[in-house]
């Protein structure tokens, strides 16, 4: 099993991600630059193993992250199997 570990903001951009939000919207709610978003949402590509934002969601969704608010403020560990 591999253990990733989500920053808060990571998890806030993944859960905005999966309710349909654009990277701008995010941006915008957090006070972020597009850039930084777009940077979090490559990570999260990235730590899930994932190269689209469809199966980023579904990987995410089986490990019951999308039962997370956004406002999360702790760090999230997920456990792929």
């Amino acid at each position: 099993a591999t253990v990733l570990l989500l920053m808060r903001r990571e998890t806030k951009v993944l859960v905005a991600t999966a309710d349909g939000r654009t990277s701008q919207h995010i941006a915008n709610v957090l006070c972020l630059s597009l850039l930084t978003i777009e940077a979090h949402r490559r990570h999260l590509l990235t730590k899930f193993g994932v190269n689209n934002t469809v199966l980023l969601i579904r990987q995410a969704a089986q490990h019951g992250l999308m039962q997370r608010s956004l406002e999360l403020e702790v760090k999230t560990e997920v456990t792929i199997l």
